[in-house]
């Protein structure tokens, strides 16, 4: 086996093992309770997994596969820092963060294109499918963050930032679910490796917000 590959394997491997410490942590973070201590560092394991699977994905994957995981690390990222800043002003970091997202949708998008010129049409629907897909999620913060526009529609109050950061978190964690089918081939079809878990994932995001919120007593519309 040359050095080379011996490499490659190791990085896979490796890879490997940090996808799973980061499927654990997202589970957990479903599971325990939250606020505490304990929910606070997962939370930070569960974000920096994030970037050692970016880093080994890089390494032996695609690079349109890795501006996608790129993009489920800008939702931890961002969905942590609504944690942190809560009400207060953004700051000028994440108006960088959103516009780098930005530039990622508009390499997987050119990508896409170069792949449909090339007749790699599985690529070329992957790429459309998530540029489209994150168009709508970053072109909402780059409204909210730059243009200071309102996060949703129903507004929360002070506990807005809670709900901005349960979603972005959970929808973080289907990302990463929908890396992991594809990696195991759960489906045996490449493409609904990664598209079922996202349109699986909007369903159960949108009951499980709802269950959280619930559970923390915040009511639409709430002016507390």
């Amino acid at each position: 086996m040359t050095t080379e590959l011996l490499s490659y394997h190791t990085i896979a491997k490796l890879h490997g093992i940090i996808g799973i410490l980061l499927f654990v942590c997202g589970i957990l973070q479903f599971v325990l309770k939250k606020g505490t201590v304990l929910h606070r560092y997962i939370g930070y394991v569960y974000l920096i997994s994030w970037i050692g699977i970016i880093a080994t994905g890089a390494y032996i994957g695609s690079m349109l596969i890795v501006a996608i995981v790129v993009l489920g690390f800008y939702l931890s990222l961002t969905g942590l820092r609504a944690a942190i800043i809560k009400d207060k002003p953004y700051a000028i970091a994440d108006k960088l963060i959103a516009l780098f997202a930005v530039l990622v949708i508009l390499f997987m998008l050119i990508s896409a294109i170069r792949m449909l010129l090339l007749q790699n049409y599985f690529g070329a629907a992957l790429g459309i499918f998530f540029s489209l897909l994150y168009s709508w999620i970053v072109g909402r913060d780059i409204l909210h963050y730059i243009f200071l526009k309102p996060q949703f529609k129903n507004r929360y109050g002070k506990l807005n930032w809670y709900v901005n950061h349960l979603t972005r978190m959970q929808f973080s964690f289907v990302t990463a679910v929908g890396a992991f089918t594809a990696v195991q081939n759960i489906f045996k079809i490449t493409f609904l490796n990664f598209t079922l878990p996202v349109l699986l994932g909007f369903i159960v995001i949108k009951k499980t917000t709802a269950y959280f919120i619930k559970q923390a007593g915040i009511k639409e519309n709430s002016i507390d």
